[in-house]
C-alpha cells in the first residue's frame, strides 16, 4: 500500500488550477455555466456565510463541499472554508485546494460532490468576526488592514473523475485526482 504523503503528492499534480493563477476570472453568463448566489451576513457568533450552487448543464458536475484536516495519523472534514488575502482590499473565501501563504510539503485535496442538472446544493458557515486567515495546512498571513470586501470561490470540474483514492479516517473519505479544476467566481462584496 503507497504511504500517504506519496498518495497526496500525487492528488496534488493531478489537482490542477487556482484561484490565484487570475486575480478577476470572468464570471460567465452562458447557457450550463454553474450559478452560484451567496451571501455574507452579521449575526450574533461572527459573520454568517451562506452560498448555493445550481447545476445548470445538461450533464453532471463536481462541486467542492469540505475541505480536510489532519487529525493525528488520519483525517476528517470540516465546515470551514479558507480564509486568506486577495486581490488588494479583498479577502478571499476558499472551497478548493490552494497554496497557503507559507510554505506547505503537501496541500490536502479536498472533497467533490456530484449534482446532476438542475441539482443544487446551499452551505453555512459561521466565520469569526473581525475575519481571521485560516488554511488547513502551512497557515495563512493575518488579513491585510483595509481589507473591505469579500469574495467567495468554489472549485469545481466536469465529467467523471479520472481517479478515486480513499484516504484513512474515520469513516473513509474518498478524494479525486486528474481532473481541470474551474472556479465559481460569487464576485466581490463589501464586507459587513
Amino acid at each position: 500500500m503507497p504511504n500517504l504523503r506519496s498518495m497526496l503528492g500525487a492528488l496534488l499534480l493531478g489537482c490542477a488550477g487556482s484561484p490565484d493563477a487570475a486575480s478577476q476570472p470572468a464570471v460567465s453568463d452562458e447557457p450550463g455555466h454553474p450559478d452560484l448566489s451567496w451571501s455574507i451576513v452579521e449575526s450574533s457568533g461572527g459573520l454568517q456565510l451562506q452560498w448555493e450552487i445550481t447545476n445548470s448543464a445538461q450533464e453532471p458536475r463536481w462541486f467542492c463541499d469540505q475541505l480536510l484536516v489532519k487529525s493525528g495519523e488520519n483525517f476528517a472534514l470540516t465546515e470551514q472554508v479558507i480564509v486568506k488575502n486577495g486581490a488588494p482590499g479583498e479577502v478571499w473565501l476558499i472551497l478548493g485546494m490552494v497554496s497557503s501563504d507559507r510554505p506547505s510539503a503537501v496541500l490536502y485535496p479536498p472533497t467533490f460532490r456530484a449534482l446532476q442538472p438542475g441539482e443544487s446544493m446551499a452551505r453555512t458557515v459561521l466565520l469569526d468576526r473581525p475575519l481571521r486567515a485560516w488554511h488547513p495546512v502551512g497557515g495563512a498571513s493575518p488579513i491585510a488592514d483595509g481589507a473591505d470586501r469579500v469574495r467567495l470561490r468554489v472549485a469545481w470540474f466536469d465529467g467523471e473523475p479520472p481517479t478515486r483514492t480513499t484516504l484513512p479516517a474515520e469513516p473513509p473519505i474518498e478524494v479525486f485526482e486528474g481532473f481541470s479544476t474551474q472556479w465559481l467566481d460569487g464576485g466581490a462584496r463589501s464586507l459587513p
